[in-house]
This record gives structure tokens, sequence and C-alpha cells, in this order.
């Protein structure tokens, strides 16, 4: 007659955890495949038939994990939200993993309002833990592993004014001899310069990053991270229009009417000729610096002189914004707005201004996080095609 499998003691559960733990971290460093769902399936099986809830806890735990480091993000979601579900209302160190995974996975997918939902359960739940849960061992959990998530979360998010902070307390609670979240900590700082277009200081974090590691330790998951950094490295020109580019403006045009939901575009040989009037006849309709990679238009920028501003100053006035989806996030946007700044110092312009549309929270976001802030006073007021003519025709 078979032997029954005896109930696990609390100890065996601790074990087990920390064996899978382990397993998963071999995986994931070795650059191997993770267990695929028949092993997370058996596991969930024979701790269900041992009653361990605990182990069946840990077990979705990890299998979040692996889908998350394998790319199945909505997957690794889904089962972190199972193992908060699971654990109930008791903050555990288990319910603080399974939101910060949830954080990570949600902001490599955009979604920023449950991203941040995910990483204020996982800042309550840990703030509830006892004493003895927090520590740095495999059982334990602390404020230096919560930042690490919280990092990584919003360099996704591009938010990199509160990534930079998180990346300040990691680097300085987490221990030296903890390489794999300080060299991953780094390289979302390196992500997070990318962003604000400071690629020289982003490479030189980089390489600081991997070359204090040894060969061994820049194995697997570490490797595949720098190789993803580097995949974010530009090198872009910004430069003033020149009217060599009114074919390429054109062609990056027809993309921002698109980008906003235009339907009928005009015809290329009409576009180039508008272009060629708004930019380059007297008197100019405009201006625009564009950014480029290499001979590739990328980005531009189009503004105008308003006069007057505060005094008898003026104004730069901002029209367009419009970066190439293939190279969003990658700083060029705040190199635009860099030198954008520059050319109203250089003409004594006393504000920089402009509109951004009410849905846009991609754009609100961007110009907030770098210290713009909204102007409540004005009401804007627009006239279009015909009734322009009929405006003020007849006195009302």
């Amino acid at each position: 007659m078979a032997r029954q499998p005896p109930e696990l003691t609390e100890q065996q559960r601790l074990l087990g955890r920390y064996l899978a733990a382990l397993r998963n971290v071999a995986h994931v460093e070795a650059g191997s495949q993770l267990p695929d769902s028949h092993f997370w399936e058996t596991a969930d099986r024979v701790v269900g038939a041992n009653g361990a809830l605990i182990a069946r806890y840990d077990a979705l735990i990890q299998e979040a994990y692996g889908h998350y480091y394998t790319g199945d993000l909505p997957e690794a979601v889904q089962v972190a939200q199972h193992a908060q579900t699971l654990s109930g209302q008791i903050p555990s160190v288990g319910a603080v993993l399974a939101a910060a995974l949830e954080a990570r996975a949600q902001a490599a997918l955009g979604h920023r309002n449950e991203t941040r939902v995910a990483l204020g359960y996982a800042e309550t739940c840990l703030s509830h833990l006892d004493a003895g849960a927090i520590g740095t061992s495999a059982f334990n959990y602390n404020e230096a592993q919560l930042r690490f998530h919280e990092s990584n979360s919003f360099t996704h998010l591009h938010d990199t004014n509160a990534a930079w902070r998180a990346q300040e307390v990691v680097l300085t609670l987490c221990p030296a001899s903890d390489y794999m979240d300080r060299t991953m900590t780094k390289l979302d700082r390196a992500n997070c310069l990318v962003h604000d277009g400071d690629v020289t200081g982003a490479v030189a974090i980089m390489v600081e990053a991997a070359t204090s590691l040894t060969d061994q330790r820049r194995q697997g998951i570490i490797a595949s991270r720098v190789r993803e950094s580097r995949k974010k490295l530009i090198v872009v020109e910004i430069r003033p229009a020149a009217h060599s580019d009114i074919e390429a403006i054109a062609l990056l045009m027809e993309d921002l009417d698109c980008f906003y939901g235009a339907t009928d575009i005009e015809p290329p040989s009409k576009r180039v000729s508008q272009i060629a009037a708004a930019l380059f006849r007297e008197p100019r309709a405009a201006y625009a610096l564009l950014a480029c990679e290499g001979e590739r238009l990328v980005g531009m920028a189009v503004y105008s002189f308003l006069w007057p501003a505060a005094g008898v100053t003026r104004s730069l006035y901002l029209k367009e914004l419009y970066i190439a989806e293939t190279v969003r996030g990658k700083g060029i946007g705040t190199l635009l707005m860099q030198r954008l700044c520059q050319v109203a110092v250089e003409h004594a312009c006393s504000r920089v201004e402009w509109t951004t549309d009410k849905g846009n929270a991609l754009g609100e976001s961007f110009y907030e996080r770098r210290g713009a802030p909204k102007n409540q006073d004005k009401i804007f007021y627009r006239l279009e095609g015909a009734d322009i003519r009929r405006a003020f025709r007849h006195s009302p």
C-alpha cells in the first residue's frame, strides 16, 4: 500500500519556496528557458493535494515571474493578480512580491493607473509586515526590493523623476553583494537618461554597470538587459529645417495627421508646396527644428514667434511636437524641447507656450515631468473654414 504524503510543516513549505526561488533565479541568470505551464500546473496540483495553501501561493508567484521574464506580460499580470486574491486581506511577503511583479508587468504594457494601484498595494503590504518578515534572506522582503520594482516600473512608464528617486534608495540600501538588483537598477537609470536626452550619461552608466561584473555574472538576464538598453541608444542630430528637407517633412506631417485621426490626406504635391510656402517664403508662417537619425527624419518641433507677450517682449509658440512612433521613448522629444528653449533664449523670448489635446495623456505627462505648469487662466477659441468668412460680417 502506497504511503500518503504527510502534511507539509511550515518549515518544509518555506524550504520548498526557497528551492523554487533558487531554481527560478538559476534559470533566469543562465538565460535558459523557464519552466513551462505544465510544470506550474503539476506544482499546483501537488501542493494542493497536500493542503499547503501557502506553497500553492508561492508557486503562483514563481509562475508569474516566469511569464514576466519570458515576455508573456498579460499572463504575468493575470497570475500575479490570482496570487494576490489567494492571499486574501492578510499582508505577507508573498503579497508584496506578487503586487510588485504585477506593477512591473503593467508598466511594461503601458498601463499607468494599474501600475500605480499595484505599487500602492505593495507599499501597504510592506508597511504591515511583521518585523520578522523584513530582511534580506530568501524568506523576507525589504524596502530596497520594493524600490527596485518601483524603479523598473517607472522606467517603463518614462516617469524618470519618480524612477530616479526609487533608484537612489535602491543604490543606497542594496548591499554590494546583491549585484543583480544593483546592476539592473543602474541599467534602469541608463534608460531614464536616454529618455531624457542624455545619451552620453547613459552610455557611461551602461559601461560602468557591465564592466564592474565578472564574465560569469554578465551572462543571462543581465546580458539580455544590456542588449535591450543598447537598442535604445540612437544618435540624433537636432537642426533647423532646410529647403532640401521639404519632402521628408511632408511624409512626417502625413504621419502626424494620421496620429490625430485624419482620413482625408492631401496629395503629396500640394503638401510639399504648402510646406515650402510656410517655412521658406517671406513672410514665414513658422520655423521647424528637425530630429534626424542619420539621413532619416524621426521628429520635429514646429514653432513661431508671437508678439506682444509680457510687456513688449515676444513669446515662442510651439505648434507641433511630433516624434515618429518607432523611436518614441528614446529622449528625442526632450532633445527637441531643450533646443526649442535655447532658441527662445537666443531671441529674448519671455515665454515658451503650447497646447495639447485633453485626451493626450502621454503628452500631458511628458510636459508635466519637465516642470511645465498648466495655465488655467486662458480660454482657447477657434474659427475654421467658412466660419472665418462669416465671422464679424454683420454686427450682432
